[in-house]
């Protein structure tokens, strides 16, 4: 009997730290990094491509951009860029290379497209 009061009094306890920890917080959050948010604060948007979406094998839409090349298309010369883990194709933007076709798509639920930060 002793010993399952014991456990129940260290479960309690156990929540109600944990509890006051996500209620309060544990510490200050990490302080911006301008390094990885200051070039997108110099980058003209207004010249985005729109969202297109096409349907992969499953059914599920996936969006992506097109830029099209600024001089005349090198045949053959067509890129695919992917951004990173917790961006979206609009942060390609400053790709629109001379000569280069350049894809970009919205990874799964990434973007405009899907749940954001839940993959089925």
């Amino acid at each position: 009997m002793w010993v399952a009061f014991g456990v129940g009094a260290v479960a309690v306890l156990a929540i109600t730290g944990l509890a006051g920890m996500i209620a309060v917080g544990t510490s200050e959050p990490p302080p911006y990094l301008a390094s990885i948010g200051e070039p997108f604060r110099k980058i003209d948007f207004r010249d985005l491509p729109p969202l297109q979406t096409t349907l992969a094998r499953d059914g599920t839409p996936i969006a992506f951009r097109v830029w099209q090349p600024l001089t005349p298309a090198v045949p053959g010369r067509i890129v695919i860029a992917i951004h990173g883990s917790s961006a979206s194709s609009t942060s390609l933007h400053a790709l629109n290379a001379e000569g280069l076709t350049v894809y970009a798509p919205d990874m799964r639920d990434h973007g405009g497209i899907g749940r954001r930060g839940d993959l089925d």
